[in-house]
């Protein structure tokens, strides 16, 4: 029995002993959890010194990381500051600095510098700088040349965006960035020629160089970027031809090289990026014709080589073999002879520009049968005869069909009585010229004969055309005072005494009234005779003048600073608001003024992503006007990557008409469309007549 005991008591003081063990050990853990100083971190100490010093030359000496734990890859980690495990260690994978989110690091507003500590990152990845450098005039800054070579091994991601204030030239120490893929230099202050060693970065994927100073020829190394999938280097200043190596780059999917002052031959190279998906040459100055090995890009979906001298016709190119095209923007390229009839059979196509150029012959309705077309300018070229296209093709399209200012173009006068037509085209049977110069008949159709011997007021663009000179011009100068002189008599007569509004048709005068842009439409329905005394023109009795007024309003977007991305996020509905606070009618013009960038017309639902590869309408000539032909909805975007995100963007809405349009007979008989009428003064109209006088005379 006493055994037992000593053996019971024992057995207990070793369960007591080992209870005292797990207590200590599990008081040690939480002592241990408690205090951070007592844990060494899992990130070298020199790694975490070199990216806290590298960060500090960039968002400044204020910031020490004391906010971080246990390290900067631990629980509260740096936004934009990621890491990834080597032997079981933290390294620094991936650096972007600049407002990508709301905590991130965020660049001083004084001198910042790229420190030797970033090149210590030998794990480092990728590389970005967003809006960081902002002032190229108070704190410019430039890249360095030195030390890039520390990260030859590891960098696959460099990029620059949106960093005005970033200058220089881009340093030719990056062409030992081997592994690179990625390199991304966007609308930075960047100048100077494209160092030849960026063509010696063989696995890079992604070239984007668009929106800096850059000049010079393209070098002809970049032809050996055999895995290059993207090359974006417009809105610059390159000069020279294309080099003959871009035929090497067949894994080329985008080649954007808009915008620039490039020249020469398209070469027939190109027609070997069988993968080309998106060919942009816009606003350039090649010429030379269209290379026949266009029709060999049977990938490409958007084809634009708009505004540049290419000359020549379109029978050169099968345009039928390009069967994945869905844009093709072919205006303002001095472009002659007819439509080639191929382009009817381009089945996916949507958008086909082809006005401003020198095209002439009849247009084909084929092309009004293309299945998927959504857009068709025609307009400002010699095409002649008659449209025959539906009255629901015009319905469909409205302004998306552009065929105006084609002076012997017109459409069948079956399609008038239904109200759709094509604007700015007169219909075949209600043509009309008005004359000032001889003895030609009152009923006088337009025809070639008397289209350069007179003066011709043309109304359907709403400008003039007069072709006098010598003698002949100022007797006519003459008589049209006299007849101004008796017309501002009548009408002050007539305003004072009666309230009725007369009206008129033909020719247009611009009233340069603060604000607005009013229009008066003035017209002569008769031969005026030389050697009669002016009629009592604009009388409410006389049957044969009538004037008709129009008001429209020019505003402008952005006021002062033009159309521009907003400077804080507290601006980024200050499109809207202005939209808001002013009221939109019918046939107001919305006036852009831009440098860089591009105004793009698009539906609610491209509206809300900021993207749209299909827009209904698109411009970056720098001064865009943009007529709101309808009531209702019309959503304005930037075209430029990232500005529509940022708040650069804009619904409008035009109110409804006040009153009912004019029913057809109505317009039949006013040989115009029916148009709201306005009160205006005497001293307005005075003004109006007046501002003509002084264009004619001066």
């Amino acid at each position: 029995m006493k055994n037992f005991s000593t053996i019971a008591t024992q057995y207990i003081y070793v369960l007591f002993f080992l209870h005292c063990c797990c207590c200590t050990m599990f008081v040690l853990v939480l002592v241990q959890a408690a205090d951070p100083s007592s844990s060494e971190a899992p990130m070298h100490k020199a790694e975490q010194q070199a990216l806290y010093s590298a960060v500090q030359a960039f968002v400044g000496s204020w910031w020490n990381g004391s906010d971080l734990y246990p390290d900067p890859c631990g629980w509260t980690p740096i936004q934009g500051v990621y890491c990834d495990l080597y032997n079981d260690f933290w390294y620094v994978s991936v650096i972007n600095i600049g407002p990508l989110y709301d905590n991130s690091l965020r660049c001083t507003t004084n001198i910042a510098e790229f420190s030797h500590h970033l090149f210590n990152l030998k794990h480092l990845k990728v590389l970005s700088f967003f809006s960081c450098f902002l002032s190229p005039s108070q704190n410019p800054i430039t890249i360095s040349t030195s030390n890039w070579e520390k990260l030859a091994n590891s960098l696959e991601s460099l990029e620059f965006r949106s960093n005005p204030g970033l200058i220089g030239t881009v340093p030719n120490t990056f062409g030992y960035l081997r592994n690179l893929q990625s390199l991304v230099l966007l609308e930075n202050g960047l100048g100077g020629n494209l160092p030849e060693e960026i063509g010696t970065l063989v696995n890079l994927r992604r070239l984007v160089l668009a929106g800096n100073q850059f000049s010079g020829k393209i070098p002809e190394s970049f032809g050996g970027l055999s895995k290059l999938l993207i090359l974006d280097a417009s809105r610059n200043k390159l000069s020279g031809s294309l080099p003959l190596t871009f035929g090497s780059l067949t894994s080329l999917l985008k080649l954007d090289l808009s915008n620039n002052m490039l020249e020469g031959k398209l070469p027939r190279e190109i027609g070997r990026l069988k993968n080309l998906t998106l060919l942009d040459l816009g606003s350039n100055k090649i010429s030379g014709g269209l290379t026949q090995s266009l029709e060999e890009l049977v990938s490409v979906k958007e084809m634009v080589i708009s505004n540049n001298p290419i000359g020549g016709g379109l029978k050169s190119i099968e345009w039928q073999n390009l069967q994945s095209l869905e844009i093709l923007d072919l205006s303002n390229t001095c472009l002659t002879g007819n439509i080639h009839k191929s382009m009817a059979e381009m089945k996916r196509l949507r958008f086909l520009g082809l006005n401003s150029n020198n095209l002439s012959g009849r247009v084909s309705p084929r092309l009004a049968a293309l299945p998927c077309i959504g857009a068709l300018y025609l307009y400002g070229n010699n095409f002649t005869g008659e449209l025959e296209f539906s009255e629901s093709f015009y319905r469909r399209m409205g302004r998306r069909f552009g065929a105006w200012n084609n002076p012997k173009l017109c459409y069948r006068a079956e399609v008038n009585s239904t109200g759709h037509v094509p604007y700015g085209v007169k219909s075949c049977k209600q043509e009309t010229t008005i004359n000032i110069s001889g003895n030609v008949p009152s009923n006088a159709k337009f025809s070639e004969a008397n289209w350069d011997h007179s003066i011709q007021f043309v109304a359907s663009l709403g400008f003039s055309s007069c072709n006098l000179d010598g003698a002949a011009a100022q007797h006519r100068k003459f008589m049209i005072l006299s007849y101004f002189y008796h017309t501002v008599r009548n009408i002050f007569l007539t305003v004072l005494s009666s309230s009725q509004l007369v009206s008129l048709n033909s020719l247009i005068l611009s009233c340069p009234l603060k604000n607005s842009c009013t229009k008066s439409k003035i017209g002569l329905a008769q031969r005026l005779p030389s050697t009669s005394p002016p009629p009592p023109l604009f009388t409410p009795n006389n049957p044969h003048f009538q004037v008709l007024f129009v008001t429209c309003t020019k505003f402008e977007v952005g006021g002062k600073n033009g159309w521009e991305v907003p400077k804080s996020k507290n601006d980024q509905q200050m499109y809207n608001q202005w939209a808001s606070d002013n009221r939109f009618k019918v046939d107001d013009t919305l006036h852009f003024n831009y440098t860089k960038d591009s105004v793009l017309v698009v539906t609610k639902d491209e509206y809300e992503k900021c993207h749209s590869a299909h827009p209904i309408f698109f411009s970056n000539n720098g001064v865009t006007v943009f007529t709101l032909d309808r009531p209702g909805l019309f959503y304005f975007i930037s075209g430029v990557s990232g500005h529509c995100e940022r708040g650069q963007k804009m619904i409008i809405k035009v109110l409804e008409p006040a009153s009912p349009p004019q029913s057809a007979d109505q317009n039949e008989q006013k040989n115009d469309a029916a148009v709201a009428m306005a009160t205006i003064s005497s001293a307005t109209l005075i003004s109006c007549i007046m501002s003509f006088v002084g264009v004619l005379f001066f």
